[in-house]
């Protein structure tokens, strides 16, 4: 045993036990956040709000910038827009998925190149304009608003070849939607453990969002899901780069929809990649698959 090992491991299981023993999921967060946090160069977080029309009032969302980021400077950043899952909040990316983290490592290690992270709120809307009121236009607020907000508040890269969505479940199911739908804003599209077929139905937990946001007719549903729109928007080889993965023990069954998906592109000749890993419908998951997302969009961004 090398000299000083027993003393690292005592401190180590201290940290797991004060980690077991944190009193809110938000300290055991902050906890794991503090225990895993490299040596690396550190990007920074920022909280921000701005008046959405899409919305009717302010909207917020939260923006990482790499290690380095100078406002002022003559480079120009790609832009990776994170939408989170349903019961989950903006904050999801950065309290319980550390993609700053991640991010902060794989540029040190230079497996990404820097990057800016976009992380707004998405409420349980699926990130679609709501049939039911008109003050809840959730794409738009993407589409429109955020993407305008960015590109004026940040030096970006504005133009598609620097624009990219990703999401995990209902953000999945946003994040290939949308860049399906919206080709001429965005390059690649990648989903984690993400609804790609909304039933028309209404679990209770949802409270009536599902109507709300898709109406009563199940044709809506239809033309709304990721698996429909390859065929209808006229997905060609090579027009959007996209990735997917899926826990094999998926809770949702989403692993099978994920798998549907891949067969429909293939079906197509549309290049994709597409992994099943294990694991569940769970924030651990994400974080174990998180570095999968950024390299692949990191990939896709160089010229």
């Amino acid at each position: 045993m090398k000299a000083g090992s027993g003393n690292w491991k005592g401190v180590a299981l201290l940290a797991l036990a004060v980690l077991a023993l944190a009193a809110t999921v938000k300290e055991r967060h902050l906890l794991r956040r503090a225990l895993k946090r490299g040596p690396e160069p550190r990007g920074s977080v920022l909280h921000l709000a701005f008046a959405s029309p899409a919305l009717g009032r302010d909207a917020v969302y939260w923006v990482y910038l790499p290690p380095g980021f100078d406002p002022s400077g003559r480079a120009r950043y790609p832009v990776l827009y994170l939408l989170h899952g349903l019961f989950r909040s903006e904050s999801a990316y950065i309290s319980r998925v550390d993609a700053d983290l991640a991010a902060d490592r794989l540029i040190a290690e230079k497996k990404i190149a820097p990057l800016i992270l976009v992380m707004p709120e998405g409420d349980s809307s699926f990130y679609v304009n709501w049939k039911a009121d008109p003050k809840a236009r959730w794409e738009d607020f993407i589409v429109r608003d955020l993407v305008a907000e960015v590109d004026q508040r940040f030096p970006t890269v504005a133009d598609r070849a620097g624009r990219a969505l990703a999401g995990f479940s209902m953000g999945g199911f946003g994040a290939i939607r949308l860049a399906l739908i919206h080709r001429d804003l965005f390059s690649a599209a990648s989903s984690q453990y993400g609804a790609f077929e909304i039933a028309a139905t209404d679990l209770p937990y949802l409270g009536g969002k599902l109507k709300q946001a898709f109406g009563e007719d199940p044709a809506a549903y239809s033309a709304s899901s990721p698996l429909e729109l390859i065929a209808s928007t006229g997905l060609q080889p090579g027009e959007l780069a996209i990735y997917l993965d899926a826990g094999e023990d998926d809770a949702w069954a989403l692993d099978e929809q994920a798998r549907e998906f891949d067969r429909r592109l293939t079906a197509r000749n549309i290049p994709h990649t597409f992994s099943i890993f294990p694991g569940n419908h769970t924030d651990s998951y994400l974080r174990d698959h998180i570095s999968e997302i950024l390299i692949f969009h990191s990939r896709h961004f160089e010229p």
